[in-house]
């Protein structure tokens, strides 16, 4: 019982410091070399693609031509 329990803690104590370490090492490396992590890349084209919309949007809907797109920016009706 007492040797499961020391086999026990003595892998849990090599799996975490394993993975401390590897993660430790992998963050140094890409700090270094300058590399972004995916998650970071995907949260700035989203934002960068919400404020195209916003734009966009912005664009469309000003000087009253969001009413079917049929008037012009300074009023005047098309046909």
């Amino acid at each position: 019982m007492v040797l499961g329990f020391i086999l026990y803690e003595t892998v849990d104590l090599v799996y975490n410091v394993g993975a401390m370490t590897y993660n430790g090492t992998s963050y140094v490396y890409r700090w270094y070399y300058g590399i972004e992590d995916e998650d970071i890349k995907k949260e700035k084209e989203i934002e960068e693609l919400r404020l195209r919309l916003v734009d966009l949007e912005n664009r469309l809907l000003t000087n009253g031509t969001c009413e079917n797109h049929k008037t012009t920016e300074k009023g005047e009706k098309k046909d």
